[in-house]
């Protein structure tokens, strides 16, 4: 009898989710992390949410999937939680030892809201903050109604079950891309907020996808009281010049400069906020009630600094910068910028190097005649180790028109020297099963034995 040899060394599951928009057939699918970053699919592993993805059914509109993260795990690696955008609700898994998912009692879970897109777990540990976008270009109708964006508290069970205690209206004008409870500031929950149709085309017919509203970007803060109520507080814009401010006229839009994403530093009340249309990265200080100072303004060389993470010691943030600029007459792909946030310059970061991500996908004309790369980068994560980065990237295309059906990959880079990436590894989800016409929507990392996952 011949031996089998071992099988290979496991350092944890990645998780990422189809957001297939055929209804019900929405899934999230998990793969084994190889000790050099290598990627597997786990057998039998993919799992349905029992939800709907979120299509905009545009080219590179890039609206209803405007948001991160998708999915989260709390810090004992226990539970994962992932939004179904397209029914409106939360899907909720328990995470077994060999990386598969069984769903917890009771999932999917109503959101509160429509078009979740939002779900993160708090520091502690019971507590899960879910942003309602409120935006689906097939339910405009409703939109246009009395439906308003939300942000909403969940308590987690002791099975994993998620109990709904308490919704506020995101009131400060866009819509939520990602909402958090503030980790050294527990009772405030922050919101980033953001939109792209206030100038354009909008809507394949003209107009706009959700209700009429002026504010193109903007933060919100919220009460999270001791039993999980939400109450909104101050509504917060950073002006052009980069200074916070409590704007006297949220209707004006030339009060807003545009801020997509949002990191916290593990061991600092500190807040990093991307603004992709200056190029820079805001460092913010937070107080235990929520408010916030503005600290500085990093620049960066990357185009579109929007998602990003913090390392688990705090030494570095890691920036991914969704498109990428044309050199020498050709499109470059999404890229990955690491600030070093060590000593002093966790309050005034330094970009201190920038890795190209490959371009996959044909590049195309979007909706405002802007040409964009065939995959943008959408989503990242940080392994609870420090070892590695992940990115995932779509392509912004989901026009009936499109052609190409390339986009949607998974990156997984190395961390080395003072913090720079390496790419070791990738996947192209179209050959993983992911479906062509819907975007890819979120990442997470469960390591054994480790705390944290997909954590701000």
């Amino acid at each position: 009898m011949i031996a089998m040899p071992p099988p290979p060394p496991v350092n944890g599951y990645l998780y990422a989710q189809t957001n297939d928009i055929r209804p019900g057939r929405n899934e999230v699918v998990p793969y084994a992390i190889g000790g050099r970053g290598q990627l597997t699919p786990v057998p039998g592993g993919r799992v349905r949410t029992g939800g709907t993805g979120i299509s905009d059914q545009t080219a590179g509109k890039l609206q209803a999937e405007l948001a991160d993260p998708s999915i989260a795990a709390t810090g004992d690696g226990r539970f994962l939680y992932a939004v179904n955008g397209g029914s409106d609700t939360v899907a909720g898994f328990r995470v077994q030892a060999n990386g598969t998912l069984t769903p917890l009692p009771g999932s999917p879970y109503p959101s509160r809201g429509i078009n979740p897109v939002s779900v993160t777990v708090g520091g502690d540990g019971h507590t899960v903050i879910v942003g309602n976008r409120n935006e689906d270009p097939l339910r405009l109708a409703l939109l246009r109604g009395a439906a308003r964006p939300t942000v909403v508290a969940f308590r987690i069970a002791g099975n994993g079950a998620l109990r709904a205690t308490g919704a506020a209206v995101y009131t400060a004008g866009g819509l939520p891309t990602e909402a958090l409870q503030l980790p050294f500031a527990p009772s405030t929950v922050f919101s980033v907020g953001s939109r792209n149709d206030v100038q354009g085309v909008g809507p394949p017919n003209g107009g706009r996808w959700a209700t009429a509203d002026a504010v193109a970007s903007s933060m919100q803060t919220f009460r999270l009281r001791q039993r999980g109520g939400l109450a909104p507080l101050l509504p917060w814009y950073l002006t052009p010049n980069t200074g916070m401010v409590h704007a006297a006229d949220p209707a004006n839009p030339l009060q807003s400069e545009p801020v997509i994403g949002v990191a916290t530093h593990p061991r600092l009340r500190l807040l990093y906020v991307g603004t992709p249309g200056s190029r820079t990265i805001t460092a913010l200080s937070y107080g235990p009630s929520g408010t916030l100072r503005s600290l500085s303004v990093a620049a960066g060389s990357g185009r579109a600094p929007c998602w990003m993470r913090t390392s688990p010691d705090g030494r570095y943030l890691y920036v991914l910068n969704s498109h990428g600029d044309v050199v020498d007459g050709v499109q470059q792909g999404p890229s990955v910028s690491t600030f070093d946030l060590r000593a002093g310059r966790a309050y005034a970061p330094v970009e201190t190097s920038r890795l190209q991500l490959p371009l996959l996908g044909t590049p195309y004309a979007n909706d405002q005649g802007s040409m964009r790369e065939g995959n943008n980068g959408v989503r990242m994560t940080v392994s609870p180790n420090g070892r590695f980065v992940w990115v995932l990237t779509a392509r912004g295309n989901q026009s009936p028109t499109n052609a190409d059906h390339e986009g949607n990959a998974i990156y997984g880079l190395r961390v080395g020297s003072e913090g720079a990436l390496t790419l070791v590894t990738s996947r192209n989800l179209l050959k993983d099963g992911f479906p062509w016409n819907s975007r890819a929507f979120g990442l997470a990392v469960v390591q054994p034995g480790r705390a944290g996952t997909d954590s701000l």
